[in-house]
């Protein structure tokens, strides 16, 4: 057996760059998800891969955000080897360094394969004797020199794939959070909340969690199902989430601890590639039940590799804080939308404690409240 190379952290802590809302009490943060660069290098790959890059320096131009999110899947790993899988997330995140953005990833279910493993590939890492490799937090501070965050960026690996170099034997990863990465989370959300108080947070996980898959089989009861109160793409049914298929669903530790976690706005995840609209949470309209529990965004494919042939794009999410003055220093309202490839903007909703109960007007494309289909060539 080949053994699993080793690396030393390239960033550590005390060194990642400080994020700072860098507008007045606004921070607009673009999401990107489902690149799956690397799929075939002798014949379509190279073309295909360079589609994606172009994609997101369109988006970042329209949006010129303050942060930028790879929520997983910058390759498919079942067709990329260990040797060149840097080459690949060096081109992906090109248009980040290019025009000099902060940035930060996921991971999910397509790092770790026979022939790639996924310690080798890591942006960040977790600590010790956590389960997978992306379950980290970042603060983001009001201006440089603040001591307090405004916000916290949450990031958990959903894990998934096959073990390196393992034919059988247990060779499959789950594709959860699992519980050890679920009991840091506690521990750091409860050191922030003694340090520095509850602070408006976001969470980031490639697979979506569970209620989003029960929501969906109660509003959307077929394929492309429309609903004016939850805006946007449904052509993934069954939305597939953590521990789907055999292993059933094994994110109960996980969903419990984000129920838990006070002021808690949103989750977002990816894995389907043609949906991408926000639920609550149970899919509850009577927001007096449902106004504490964090509301549940799916994003929107970016890349040409993997399935879907609608157009491609981004979810924006922009955070908008109160004056340093104001008595309600710590609240936090977020506003979400789709931008397209094209420089369209579609499905803009406020993630608010009445989303869920208001109905929103049917964008001016095909398909009403959905998304418009392009085909690209």
């Amino acid at each position: 057996m080949t053994p699993v190379p080793t690396f030393t952290l390239p960033v550590k802590p005390k060194s990642r760059p400080r994020i700072s809302l860098s507008r007045e009490n606004i921070f607009n943060i673009v999401i990107f998800s489902d690149l799956h660069c690397g799929e075939d290098e002798s014949t379509f790959g190279p073309e295909q891969d360079r589609k994606p890059t172009k994609v997101m320096g369109k988006i970042l131009d329209f949006e010129e955000p303050d942060f930028v999110v790879i929520n997983s899947d910058l390759i498919t790993g079942e067709n990329t080897m260990i040797e060149n899988s840097t080459q690949y997330v060096s081109q992906i995140v090109s248009p980040m360094v290019a025009k000099n953005y902060h940035w930060a990833s996921t991971y999910g279910n397509h790092y770790t394969q026979y022939n790639l493993s996924r310690e080798a590939r890591f942006l960040e890492h977790s600590p010790k004797k956590v389960g997978g490799v992306t379950n980290y937090w970042l603060p983001v501070y009001r201006s440089d020199d603040s001591a307090a965050p405004a916000a916290i960026l949450y990031f958990f690996d959903s894990q998934g794939g096959e073990k390196y170099q393992r034919w059988r034997f247990a060779k499959w990863i789950p594709n959860w959070v699992e519980a050890s990465a679920v009991k840091w989370f506690r521990r750091e959300r409860e050191c922030i909340e003694k340090r520095r108080g509850v602070v408006p947070s976001l969470a980031f996980v490639h697979i979506p969690p569970t209620p989003l898959l029960q929501l969906q089989k109660k509003m959307f009861p077929r394929k492309g199902g429309k609903d004016g109160h939850f805006p946007g793409l449904n052509d993934d049914v069954p939305v597939a989430d953590q521990g789907e298929g055999r292993w059933g669903h094994k994110d109960k530790e996980f969903v419990k601890a984000l129920l838990e976690t006070k002021w808690l706005n949103s989750v977002y995840s990816g894995h389907g590639h043609v949906k991408s609209w926000c639920g609550t949470w149970a899919g509850e309209r009577d927001m007096e039940k449902t106004k504490k529990e964090p509301l549940l965004c799916l994003v929107k494919h970016t890349g040409y590799g993997g399935y879907g042939n609608w157009e491609r794009g981004s979810r924006v999410v922009q955070l908008k804080f109160g004056e340093e003055s104001d008595k309600d220093v710590k609240e936090m309202n977020v506003d979400t939308w789709v931008r397209l490839e094209s420089g369209d903007v579609i499905q803009t909703v406020s993630l608010n404690e009445t989303y869920g109960s208001n109905i929103y007007p049917a964008d001016d494309v095909e398909g009403g409240y959905m998304i418009r289909i392009y085909f690209n060539e």
